[in-house]
């Protein structure tokens, strides 16, 4: 009974064999080529001897050596995607770190505009300034207007020194020695002279000299802060030579009284 099963079963056995042969062998619908590698390395493993049976968006079919399986394409390398006819998405450039330009490359660039305007300068500006100092007339003009400045500064500080009640004398008209009267007038010491001719020691002999001054002239503390900045010094200096002259400081007498019993 047994042996009368098992022959009827066994068409229907190779029924299912014959299926199997004919699906390895035959390409499903679809796949119009397969494509074989001898060996398919993934993210995932490697196989031997593959055979792609069918492909979908995302996986692709295939028979190795140790059976059948299905592989992710993007678990694929890139060189296979591309045989298989998938579109391989380009790899991101590596982003390029900001490199900061020196200096002597900010000083080598040169746009159209600054070209433009040395070679304006060059055919014009420079030739004028060489013809203005080519011409007596206008080397002349330029020497007087610096003497007149230099002249209204010597007054300027002959002024001071009245106002505050000391004699200028003629040192107050020599270039450098004007220095000697000015201390004078703000009752500081001779000494300070060679201070003022020293680099960097020359600041601090000035700041002691505007606070000196303000004070001989009898003026308010802010005036101080006027002669120290840049773009307020030339006006403070004009009003400490040309405003109200400090007043005459008087010594009191003490009169002297007899005490009578």
């Amino acid at each position: 009974m047994n042996s009368i099963k098992h022959y009827r079963r066994a068409p229907v056995a190779m029924a299912w064999l014959a299926l199997a042969a004919w699906l390895i062998q035959v390409p499903p619908a679809g796949a119009a080529t397969e494509a074989t590698f001898a060996v398919l390395q993934t993210k995932t493993g490697s196989y031997t001897n593959v055979t792609v049976t069918s492909k979908s968006e995302e996986w692709i079919f295939i028979l190795h050596a140790a059976g059948m399986g299905n592989v992710k394409i993007r678990d694929l390398p890139a060189d296979v995607q591309e045989k298989l006819g998938y579109a391989v998405p380009k790899a991101k450039e590596p982003s390029k770190p900001i490199v900061m330009p020196t200096m002597q490359e900010l000083t080598d660039i040169k746009l159209p505009e600054m070209k433009q305007l040395e070679q304006s300068w060059r055919e014009g500006g420079a030739a004028a300034v060489m013809r203005a100092f080519g011409n007596p007339i206008a080397v002349w003009a330029a020497l007087g207007m610096v003497g007149l400045i230099y002249l209204f500064f010597c007054y300027c500080s002959k002024m001071i020194c009245c106002r505050a009640h000391t004699a200028p004398g003629f040192l107050v008209w020599v270039p450098v020695l004007q220095i000697i009267p000015l201390l004078r007038a703000a009752g500081m010491s001779r000494i300070w002279f060679f201070a003022f001719l020293v680099p960097v020691v020359n600041l601090l002999a000035q700041l002691v000299w505007y606070v000196k001054i303000v004070e001989a002239r009898g003026k308010g503390p802010l005036l101080i802060l006027w002669l120290v900045l840049p773009f307020t010094s030339p006006f403070a200096f004009l009003y400490l030579a040309f405003s109200q002259p400090a007043p005459i400081k008087s010594e009191k007498h003490v009169p002297f009284v007899l005490e009578t019993a």
